[in-house]
C-alpha cells in the first residue's frame, strides 16, 4: 500500500501559468495564479487560462506553459508550450 501512497502524495494539488517576459535583453519568469492565491484545480482549466492569456498579452510575453503546484512543468509542456522563444 505503501506504494500507492508514495503516488498520491505526487499528485499535483493545484496548477499555475508560467510565463517568461523579455525585457532589456533578459528573460524574466512570473506566473499567476500568485502565491496567496488559490490554485487553478484541473490542469486542462490552466492549459485554457495559457491559452487566453497568449492570445491577450504583448508580444513580450514569451514561453507560456502549465506548472503544477511545486512549480514543475506538468507532463508534456514542451509540446504545448505557447510563443515559444527563442524560436
Amino acid at each position: 500500500m505503501s506504494e500507492v501512497d508514495d503516488l498520491l502524495a505526487k499528485k499535483p494539488q493545484g496548477f499555475r501559468v508560467a510565463f517568461e517576459k523579455r525585457e532589456r535583453g533578459m528573460l524574466g519568469s512570473d506566473y499567476f495564479p500568485e502565491r496567496d492565491e488559490p490554485l487553478i484545480q484541473i490542469e486542462a482549466e490552466a492549459w485554457e487560462w495559457a491559452g487566453r492569456f497568449a492570445a491577450k498579452a504583448p508580444p513580450e510575453y514569451v514561453n507560456i506553459y502549465v506548472v503544477d503546484h511545486q512549480y514543475r512543468p506538468v507532463d508534456g509542456y514542451r509540446c504545448r508550450l505557447m510563443r515559444r522563444y527563442p524560436s
